[in-house]
């Protein structure tokens, strides 16, 4: 006897391959693994970059100088002259006090050269040679007086400074004072500090003097 095998409606045949096809789709775990447990309440992690705080850099810039009283810290600073003539130095003598350290310039006459200040950086020429100038210290200020001469413009031909060329003091703040022109009434000096610092200008008569002081710069 022959047996009839019904063939199977075409819907069942479908779901049969169906079936099939999304069982070889599935992953296969690795050995081992093991699901991680879901977030209650969450269906994904929010980015760590949507919640970072922003925080603004730490400045780089450097502090304001504090000047003490009396000083100021404000470079170039330029003084008038008071006399049309050239003002001949006759010595220079330094000075060191408890808070600031002092530069003297003793001048003939009554009359001031201008008096011009201003920060300098290495490297230093001469005046008018051009040949290297070395000046020991970290911070340096020119110091030149306009219409003033130690060596030139004498009115008998022989210079009123003879004094040093270089001081090397090694005070609490100026370490070096070097000699940078003294040629057509510029008579220029550079001063070598341990650190920045402030300065303040004073004159005094019987004798004519210039005085520069300079105090670190808080």
């Amino acid at each position: 006897m022959t047996r009839h095998v019904r063939p199977l409606p075409a819907l069942a045949v479908a779901a049969a391959l169906l079936l099939a096809a999304c069982a070889s789709a599935a992953p296969t775990p690795s050995p081992g693994f093991t699901a991680p447990p879901a977030t209650p309440g969450s269906a994904s992690a929010t980015p760590a970059a949507a919640t970072a705080t922003a925080t603004t850099p730490p400045s780089t810039s450097s502090p304001t100088p504090v000047a003490p009283a009396g000083f100021s810290c404000s470079y170039p600073f330029v003084r008038a002259a008071t006399s049309n003539a050239v003002v001949q130095v006759r010595n220079i003598r330094l000075g060191a006090h408890p808070i600031y350290d002092r530069i003297v310039f003793d001048l003939d006459g009554t009359g001031l050269p201008v008096v011009h200040l201003d920060r300098g950086t290495p490297p230093f020429t001469a005046d008018p040679s051009g040949l290297p100038l070395e000046v020991a210290g970290t911070s340096f200020i020119v110091i030149r007086l306009d219409g003033a001469a130690g060596g030139g413009y004498a009115t008998d031909g022989t210079p009123t400074y003879t004094g040093p060329r270089a001081f090397s003091p090694s005070y609490p703040r100026l370490v070096s004072l070097v000699e940078q022109g003294d040629f057509e009434a510029q008579f220029s000096w550079i001063a070598g500090f341990r650190g920045p610092v402030c300065y303040r200008v004073l004159t005094m008569a019987d004798p004519t003097r210039l005085i520069v002081d300079f105090a670190a710069a808080g």
